[in-house]
């Protein structure tokens, strides 16, 4: 069984030498191979990739799918964006260890994306000129994301416009702007993930204002009700009617579904 999974990591030619002597990526590939042995039927992989160089990463990520394609459930954590595009057929979210969101990547795309994404290459930066007037008379609503030489790239968001729209605008305009090609693409799960981050941090932000600002609203409420009620009125207000704005509730924020069907 050892000799198996040593192979099947290819640790074999450091079968001899201590774990503790290991690199990064192969004290990786040693906690793989010692969470495959004995066949489980559910295995835990906490960032199994990280440390790794290309090559490697590949390796494991093949081997991972290997063990997949076997009936075999995988569960793993990881910060790569890129990697859960790889191995995962379903994915959730988790900001600040609170759990955002469970999908497959598809369905959280639709559901959380940014929209579209438009690559244009033309065939002299003269004709770049051209492209990004067109973009600002047709597409006023895009953010321009990178412009190089004789690239561009816009971020459009997907309620404004439909995609037969885009094409339809872009083809009429291939020959006449010198495009030498363009795509069209999703937004990527990196900008799902950002898109959950910045709701958070904008959340944190404006907590972190009103905890600051806190006696304002409260202060200003109890002068309005020393102007209009007694005393008496007043207290007993403000001990039966709490602020709405100064309530909480720990499952706030908390986005959890299942997949559409």
């Amino acid at each position: 069984v050892v000799q198996w999974a040593l192979e099947k990591l290819e640790l074999s030619k450091y079968a001899d030498k201590p774990a503790g002597t290991y690199s990064g990526g192969n004290k990786r590939k040693l906690s793989t191979a010692i969470a495959l042995i004995g066949y489980p039927s559910l295995i835990f992989l906490d960032e199994p990739t990280t440390g790794m160089d290309p090559k490697a990463r590949r390796f494991l990520w093949n081997l991972i799918l290997d063990v997949i394609k076997t009936g075999r459930s995988v569960v793993l954590t990881s910060h790569s964006m890129e990697e859960c595009e790889a191995l995962c057929t379903r994915l959730g979210i988790m900001v600040n260890g609170r759990f955002k969101c469970l999908g497959s990547i598809q369905h959280l795309k639709n559901r959380f994306g940014d929209g579209y994404m438009i690559t244009v290459r033309t065939k002299s930066s003269s004709n770049l000129k051209e492209v990004v007037r067109f973009f600002n008379r047709n597409f006023p609503e895009a953010i321009l994301k990178e412009r190089h030489h004789t690239k561009v790239q816009y971020q459009l968001k997907s309620e404004r416009i439909s995609l037969a729209q885009v094409f339809s605008k872009m083809e009429q305009v291939v020959e006449v702007l010198g495009i030498e090609d363009y795509s069209v693409s999703q937004t990527t799960l990196d900008n799902v993930f950002v898109n959950f981050a910045k709701k958070q941090s904008d959340s944190l932000e404006q907590q972190e204002t009103t905890n600051s600002g806190g006696g304002q609203y409260p202060l200003q409420r109890i002068l309005n009700l020393l102007k209009s009620r007694s005393a008496n009125t007043e207290l007993n207000a403000l001990i039966s009617e709490a602020p709405e704005e100064l309530e909480s509730d720990d499952d706030e924020g908390l986005i959890s579904f299942e997949e559409e069907r």
